[in-house]
């Protein structure tokens, strides 16, 4: 999720490919790498292209995101089949489907190593520049995804040793092996940038990720309902989006953000099952009530307060 902030400079929200920061040179609009990664889409087909497509318009809501990765996709199939000598694989910003690379051919394997501060950060110096290595080293071929990136920098605390591995990190860059993305919250990225230009130029792509409305999450949760099979609801969105309304505080829901329609939906399965014990018959109807759904989000709120 991404909260809003009036941070400056703020991070770029690219809706198409072509919409790149302006002080990159068209040298940088596909990363600084010097590995020729054209090659590699020479099996490509068009019909994976038109799969990703499917694929991600499938998700609900994000419709800025979805319209820059699908323009990512087809410019990278296009450059390469018609031999744009321009082309080179970004870094990224995610501020999670890296399978989106590896479906391309845009990387040798459908690797994806998920890493946090304490996977690269040792107690020592020189501890974390070999942690970072040993990372790097393993996610040669395919993607090192590096969630929560701004805790590689302590604001105030230059001994800190999370720089160490961000330097290490950055050294790789240029070779573009592997693809680095880096993810978190919107405002404190801005930190990390604005405290290492030297960082910025390396990452050319960004993807944002925004938060759901309330209309999406409860269709969110209605899909969750849908995709169980065994239990229904007569509910609707909009009978829903009212209610998320009227019991959860705008501020809440961008810190839980997607993560809110599945416990929605776990926490009133289970106050169902409560209210049908007393009542439970070889016919008994799996259905979820606006009372199940009251009690599940109540429940929620009031534990995360």
């Amino acid at each position: 999720p991404i909260s809003n902030t009036s941070l400056k400079p703020k991070l770029p929200e690219i809706k198409y490919i072509s919409e790149l920061p302006p002080c990159l040179t068209p040298h940088e609009k596909f990363g600084s790498t010097s590995k020729d990664n054209r090659g590699k889409l020479k099996k490509l087909e068009k019909s994976i292209v038109l799969n990703m497509e499917n694929k991600l318009k499938q998700f609900v809501g994000l419709g800025v995101l979805k319209s820059a990765m699908i323009d990512f996709s087809k410019t990278a199939y296009m450059q390469v089949k018609h031999g744009d000598m321009d082309f080179r694989v970004p870094h990224m910003l995610f501020v999670g489907g890296p399978e989106l690379l590896s479906d391309l051919g845009l990387i040798d394997q459908n690797k994806v190593i998920e890493v946090q501060r304490s996977d690269l950060v040792g107690a020592y110096i020189g501890e974390s520049a070999i942690k970072t290595k040993e990372v790097i080293n393993k996610s040669k071929g395919g993607i090192l995804f590096v969630d929560e990136a701004y805790r590689l920098v302590v604001e105030g605390c230059e001994k800190d040793h999370g720089k160490e591995a961000l330097e290490e990190i950055m050294s790789v860059m240029e070779d573009g092996d592997p693809i680095i993305i880096l993810a978190g919250y919107e405002k404190e990225m801005n930190k990390v940038f604005m405290a290492n230009r030297g960082l910025r130029s390396r990452v050319s792509l960004v993807f944002n990720f925004p938060n759901y409305s309330k209309e999406e999450i409860a269709e969110i949760i209605i899909l969750e309902v849908d995709n169980d099979k065994k239990i229904t609801t007569k509910l609707t969105v909009q009978e829903l989006e009212q209610m998320i309304s009227t019991r959860a505080s705008d501020e809440f829901l961008a810190e839980r953000n997607g993560r809110f329609s599945r416990q929605v939906f776990i926490e009133a399965k289970a106050a169902m099952y409560i209210r049908l014990f007393d009542n439970e018959s070889s016919e008994v109807i799996l259905s979820l009530e606006k009372e199940d759904f009251e009690k599940s989000i109540d429940k929620i709120v009031s534990m995360c307060s």
